[in-house]
This record gives C-alpha cells, structure tokens and sequence, in this order.
C-alpha cells in the first residue's frame, strides 16, 4: 500500500511539474488504481481512487504558471471517475478470487456427500 501511495505522491508531483491539470499526465492515476483494485480489491481500488481524487482535486491547478484554479466540477467529475475504475478493478479481482476458491472446494470434495475426496486426502497424506 506504501508504493501506491508513493505512485499517488509521484503522479500528483508529475501532474504539477509538467504544467498542471490541463495536460494529459493526469490519467497517470488510472495505473495505480487499477493496481490497488487488483491487489486490494474494491475497497483498496477505493482507497487509491479518493486518495488520488483529492491529490488532483481542490488544489491543484489548471495551469501551475497562471495558478489559474480548476472549478469543483471538474475534480469531482474525475474523482468519481477514478472511483469508477477503483472499484471495477476491485470487484473483478474479488470475484475472480472466489471463484478460483469454489473451483478448489469442488476439487476437493464429493459434488454428493461433501466429504474429501482423494484428491483432498492426497494433500494431507503424500506417500514417500
């Protein structure tokens, strides 16, 4: 969580050196996002998206020569955008995860009485 965090502070720092909101390194964000939600699920994807919203939000400016402000509209717009993918990325990573999980459980165990199987005993007892 400490090196999506950094990737927030880097993009936020790239954002502001390169002239502001006005350019396109703004979807730079959308990478560490997508990788919270991947790894963290949709409530990291969350995190990273809120936390990028707001680094890109209220103060930083269009334009960091002018110190030209952005109007609310346009942070909350793209906040809730990189919510969007937050939580997509999260909920496709979660429900992958449970699946994997039920193929295991039906690997494991007898589709009629539940109990383990060979397969779940081979696990437990492996033969020299």
């Amino acid at each position: 969580m400490t090196a999506l965090m950094a990737a927030v502070a880097g993009v936020t720092a790239l954002v502001w050196f390169t002239g502001g909101i006005k350019y396109v390194y703004s979807h730079s964000r959308y990478i560490p996002i997508a990788i919270a939600g991947i790894v963290f699920g949709y409530k990291g994807g969350m995190i990273i998206a809120l936390a990028g919203g707001l680094a890109l939000g209220p103060w930083m400016p269009i334009n960091t020569a002018t110190m030209e402000m952005q109007d609310t509209i346009n942070w909350v717009h793209r906040t809730f955008y990189f919510l969007a993918v937050g939580v997509l990325a999260g909920l496709s990573s979660d429900t992958s995860r449970r699946y994997i999980q039920r193929l295991k459980q039906f690997a494991r165990r007898d589709p009629v009485s539940k109990l383990p199987n060979r397969k779940a005993c081979w696990n437990v007892w492996k033969p020299f």
